[in-house]
């Protein structure tokens, strides 16, 4: 059994986990290491600026 870390849950680390997870048995274990507790879509930001998208919606645990 692996157990691996990936630090930052940004645009990589966050889409790595989940791929990782997917191509992986289930008795590797995979954690994912943040300083938030929500991850933030940050190339949807401009439609909350111009108010088409609620904040809320780009925002994920």
């Amino acid at each position: 059994m692996a157990h691996i870390a990936i630090i930052g849950a940004g645009l990589g680390g966050l889409p790595t986990a989940y791929e990782l997870r997917h191509l992986l048995p289930p008795h590797h274990q995979i954690t994912l290491i943040s300083d938030s507790p929500t991850f933030t879509f940050i190339p949807s930001l401009p439609w909350v600026a111009l108010g088409f998208k609620p904040l809320e919606s780009i925002n994920f645990p």
